[in-house]
């Protein structure tokens, strides 16, 4: 099989702009997407919480229906009460404890 190099295909602004339409659209069908913060980092491109892209779901899809799953737990070693925290901790970062508890809870 060949590879190639998905960047030779489409820019990464292209990426971001399709990546940008389907989450809009997801948002006007009332689809909820299931948010697994550890497995996505364990097997996604994001080498930590800092950059997951919740952050920017929550920034540009206001209403956005999210909730928050774990994983397979015995390969992940993480339950959903860790994801809530690791989720938390992320989240002040960014933004109020309060605001951070009100996002949780849109995803709970």
């Amino acid at each position: 099989m060949e590879s190639f190099d998905i960047y030779d295909i489409l820019s990464p602004k292209k990426i971001r702009n399709i990546q940008n339409w389907l989450l809009d659209y997801i948002q006007r069908k009332g689809i909820i997407i299931e948010v697994l913060p550890t497995s996505n980092i364990m097997v996604g491109q994001y080498t930590s919480f800092s950059n997951y892209h919740i952050l920017r779901w929550l920034e540009n899809n206001k209403s956005l229906k999210m909730r928050i799953g774990s994983d397979v737990p015995g390969v992940f070693s993480t339950n959903l009460y860790n994801e809530y925290c690791n989720l938390y901790s992320l989240l002040i970062k960014k933004y109020s404890k309060s605001k951070a508890i009100s996002l949780l809870k849109k995803m709970h």
